[in-house]
């Protein structure tokens, strides 16, 4: 029931610090002359915010975006974002893996808190399921950013998909948290109550899903009334998020 093994928390700062004056560094089709080509950036980094400032030559191959892209071809913030980050601390094989905990707090200014559900044995205890919840849910609220992972051991082990859908080694976004209405005796047998506490996720490739119980299309959805779907914003699509 619990196949993400690391979970973060980050209790975030204002975002917009770490992109400054954002409305006035996004182009203007009206004042194209106001373009300089130069992005800046800022990142918490050993107590306090260091500035970065970058051009817009992004690394391609064949007229694709190397590395981070957007879904929508003409939105560049997430590439300009990366070659920041990438500034900071040399080259981009650095970014290659990390601490989930460590990239939270220089995005945020935040204090992070990385929880181990193994160790925390939220499988075996209702307990500490239900007050893994609350604090993910309290969180949530307050806007904080979450993330969750299942540790890899070796370097083979890195990017291995597992028979769930689930890739080892992986960053998931959490991006939402709540208790979602049930219906019908079906549901009621199995789970045993009324609401079922549920975290929606997001694997940052756009695609490659869980394909457990409430995957996409799976039935334990046509339990669910068909407004609380639409409330959710449940959508079947392979677009990396799940519930």
């Amino acid at each position: 029931m619990f196949p993400l093994v690391g979970l973060s928390i980050t209790c975030s700062m204002n975002s917009l610090l770490v992109i400054p004056d954002h409305e006035t560094q996004d182009w203007n089709s009206e004042k194209p002359e106001e373009y300089a080509g130069i992005f800046h950036f800022r990142f918490w980094r050993y107590g306090e915010w260091l500035d970065v400032v970058i051009d817009d030559q992004l690394p391609t191959r064949n007229g694709q975006l190397l590395f981070i892209h957007s879904k929508e071809r003409n939105e560049f913030w997430s590439a300009l974002l990366e070659k920041a980050y990438t500034k900071l601390f040399g080259n981009y094989e650095v970014l290659d893996g990390g601490e989930l905990a460590e990239a939270l707090e220089d995005f945020t200014g935040g204090v992070s808190d990385t929880m181990n559900l193994q160790k925390m044995e939220v499988a075996e205890k209702m307990e500490e399921r239900t007050a893994l919840f609350e604090r993910m849910k309290k969180e949530m609220d307050r806007n904080s950013l979450m993330a969750a992972s299942i540790p890899a051991t070796s370097s083979e082990e890195m990017e291995a998909t597992l028979d769930s859908g689930l890739v080892k080694g992986h960053a998931y976004g959490v991006t939402c948290v709540k208790n979602i209405h049930l219906e019908g005796s079906g549901l009621f047998g199995i789970f045993g109550r009324e609401k079922m506490p549920m975290v929606r996720l997001r694997n940052p490739w756009g695609q490659c899903e869980w394909k457990g119980a409430f995957s996409d299309g799976s039935p334990e959805w046509q339990k669910i009334d068909k407004n609380d779907r639409s409330k959710i914003g449940l959508t079947f699509e392979d677009d990396g998020e799940f519930w």
